[in-house]
C-alpha cells in the first residue's frame, strides 16, 4: 500500500503541474504571460525567431529617393533601405498606384522595414493594337488592356523596334490603380500572323566600345550594336564589356542598320567547344540571320 500511495502522489503532482502550465503559459520578451493559442499563432519574438510580416496592396504616399523610400501599403507604413531586395522591378520604377507586396520586420516605431519588395504581376495575351510612342517608351492595347513598355521591359522573339500593330503577343506586367500594366516582359506568340521579325546574330571580337550602362554601343563583325536596360548578359555583365573580348550578340535590326541587342553572350573557349559539339550532334548550327566574323 505504501508504494501504491507514493505512486498516486507522483501522478497527482505531474497532473497538477501540467494544468498550471496550460493556465499560466509562457512569457513573452516583455514578461507578460502568453496563452498556448498565442504561441501557436507565431507571436514569439526575439532575435532567434524574428517575425516577418507582409503588406500587399497599392503604393500610396511615396516619398524619398532610391533606395531610401517611405511609402504606405495596405495602410501600413513601409520603409526601404540599401539592404532591401527589389525583385522583378527596379527601385526607380516604384510609384504611387502600383500593386506590390512588401515583406520585412517592424522597427521600434511600428514601421515595416522591407527586406523584399516585389510587384503583383498579371498576364495578358492578344493582338497589339493602337501602338504609339517611340522606343523605349511604347504604349498599346492587348486584349482590351492598356499597357506601357519601358526601357527595362524584356522582349522575347522581338524587340521594342520591331513591335507593331497586328502582332500576337503574351505580356506580363505590374498592375496599376487604373488597371493598366507596366510591362516587365513581352513575348511574341507562335500564331502571330504575317512575317515574323527576323532575329539577327553576330559573333566576333568586340570593338569601338562606347556609352554608359545600360546604354552601351560597340561593333561586332563590323556591325554596330546597342544595348538597353532589357538586354540580357550571359557569362558577363554590361559593366564588364571591354574591347577585344569575343561575344555573340542576338537582336533585331533598327532603321539605321544597327542591332538592338536582346542578348549578349561572352564566348569563352569552353563555351565555343560545347557549341561545336552541340552543332556536330545536331547536324549543324541553327541558322537565324547569321553574320560571322573570321577575326
Amino acid at each position: 500500500m505504501g508504494l501504491q500511495n507514493r505512486g498516486l502522489t507522483i501522478v497527482a503532482i505531474l497532473t497538477t503541474g501540467l494544468a498550471l502550465a496550460n493556465c499560466v503559459g509562457t512569457t513573452d520578451s516583455g514578461g507578460s504571460p502568453t496563452s498556448p493559442s498565442q504561441q501557436q499563432a507565431g507571436s514569439v519574438t526575439g532575435s532567434s525567431a524574428a517575425n516577418f510580416i507582409e503588406a500587399e496592396g497599392l503604393i500610396q504616399s511615396l516619398t524619398g529617393s532610391c533606395p531610401d523610400l517611405s511609402l504606405v501599403v495596405a495602410a501600413r507604413q513601409v520603409r526601404t533601405t540599401s539592404a532591401t531586395e527589389f525583385n522583378r522591378i527596379p527601385c526607380t520604377l516604384l510609384q504611387n498606384g502600383i500593386d506590390v507586396e512588401a515583406e520585412g520586420t517592424l522597427d521600434a516605431s511600428g514601421v515595416l522595414v522591407a527586406r523584399e519588395v516585389q510587384p503583383d504581376e498579371v498576364n495578358r495575351a492578344g493582338t497589339v493594337a493602337g501602338l504609339i510612342g517611340t522606343c523605349p517608351d511604347r504604349r498599346f492595347n492587348v486584349d482590351g488592356t492598356s499597357v506601357v513598355a519601358l526601357a527595362s521591359t524584356r522582349f522575347d522573339d522581338l524587340s521594342c523596334v520591331t513591335l507593331r500593330d497586328g502582332l500576337r503577343v503574351e505580356v506580363r506586367g505590374i498592375r496599376k490603380a487604373d488597371a493598366s500594366l507596366l510591362l516587365t516582359r513581352v513575348k511574341l506568340r507562335e500564331d502571330t500572323p504575317g512575317p515574323r521579325p527576323q532575329e539577327q546574330r553576330v559573333e566576333g571580337a568586340l570593338t569601338d566600345l562606347g556609352g554608359v550602362c545600360p546604354a552601351r554601343s560597340f561593333s561586332v563583325a563590323g556591325r554596330p550594336v546597342t544595348t538597353t536596360a532589357s538586354t540580357r548578359f550571359d557569362d558577363t555583365k554590361c559593366a564588364d564589356l571591354q574591347v577585344g573580348i569575343r561575344v555573340e550578340v542576338r537582336g533585331f535590326s533598327q532603321a539605321n542598320g544597327s542591332i538592338e541587342a536582346t542578348r549578349v553572350s561572352k564566348r569563352t573557349r569552353s563555351a565555343m567547344a560545347a557549341r561545336r559539339r552541340e552543332n556536330h550532334r545536331g547536324g549543324g548550327p541553327r541558322r537565324l540571320a547569321d553574320v560571322r566574323s573570321v577575326a
